[in-house]
């Protein structure tokens, strides 16, 4: 596979960034397609401390892939891509093996950029672990979503901001996440969220209301049958808050948390109600959950 221009250019520096010293530089560009009765890795090409593992079939058919960046953290300076490219009607889902960690910063910005194209008939579940940001980390996150039409979609994200449990808040530092959800050509969701540390999102009940730990779900194609059988899940908990809406073909549910396992049990929920009708399948969870 040939490097893509999101591939060509990571690493790439901004004048602020010229005189000081890199970090890492990785990126992983994956692509799926049916050879007979079962997806599989049509290409593969990766630079840096980003690689995957062989695939699993726990499905018989759908392939499941392990993304894992060896260094277990993320510093400022470090630069960081993953491209994910699905062929017609093929299946894949790839998650993490643990969380990601985004280290505090010497002022650099460290960045993770994704793009994914999801061919006509093909399904995309993208369920990484969650991501834990350290006070003062500076980083910025970039995710960029290409639907054709009839493609299917199940991703999430968690962010655990700071590390509460040990009386480490998320007082310093920014965190910048972006959102694109597309569809030939049309944009289907657009969402921005800056954090910084000490603000006024974070203890406003307008923001995350103290809660330290922010997430979402995205499925489509999403329907109000959908929408409606989530909130019967709902339920009402002061440890976790789960809303969910239906945004021009998309089921956008978000969550908020005072721990991480609380938001992943219950966007695991969500994961295993929509599966059947996103995808045709019942929820089998990668193993890796489980070790």
């Amino acid at each position: 596979m040939t490097n893509s221009p999101l591939m060509a250019a990571v690493g790439a520096q901004s004048k602020s960034e010229v005189n000081q010293q890199p970090g890492w530089s990785a990126n992983l560009a994956l692509q799926f397609a049916v050879k007979g009765d079962r997806t599989k890795i049509s290409g593969k090409s990766f630079r840096g401390p980003l690689a995957v593992q062989k695939p699993f079939y726990p499905e018989g058919d759908t392939c499941h892939v392990y993304v894992l960046h060896p260094p277990g953290g993320v510093v400022g300076g470090d630069q960081l891509a993953i491209e994910l490219k699905l062929e017609e009607h093929s299946h894949a889902l790839l998650t993490t093996p643990a969380a990601n960690k985004f280290y505090r910063s010497d002022k650099r910005q460290s960045r993770l950029q994704q793009r994914f194209g999801v061919g006509q008939g093909a399904a995309l579940e993208w369920l990484p672990q969650e991501s834990i940001f350290f006070d003062q980390c500076n980083t910025r996150l970039d995710t960029r979503i290409d639907l054709a039409p009839d493609s299917r979609l199940i991703t999430w994200d968690v962010i655990c901001l700071g590390r509460p449990a040990s009386s480490e808040p998320f007082r310093h530092g920014s965190i910048r996440q972006s959102l694109e959800i597309a569809q030939q050509g049309k944009m289907l969701l657009n969402d921005r969220l800056l954090i910084q540390g000490a603000g006024k999102m974070l203890t406003e009940p307008w923001g995350f209301d103290n809660y330290p730990v922010v997430g979402y779900l995205v499925a489509a194609p999403g329907t109000a049958f959908m929408r409606d059988k989530v909130r019967e899940i709902t339920g009402f908990e002061e440890s976790v808050r789960l809303t969910t809406t239906l945004l021009n073909g998309l089921l956008v549910c978000r969550v908020l948390a005072r721990r991480a396992e609380l938001a992943r049990r219950k966007l695991l929920q969500v994961w295993q109600l929509l599966r059947p009708y996103i995808v045709a399948k019942e929820a089998i969870q990668p193993r890796i959950w489980h070790t």
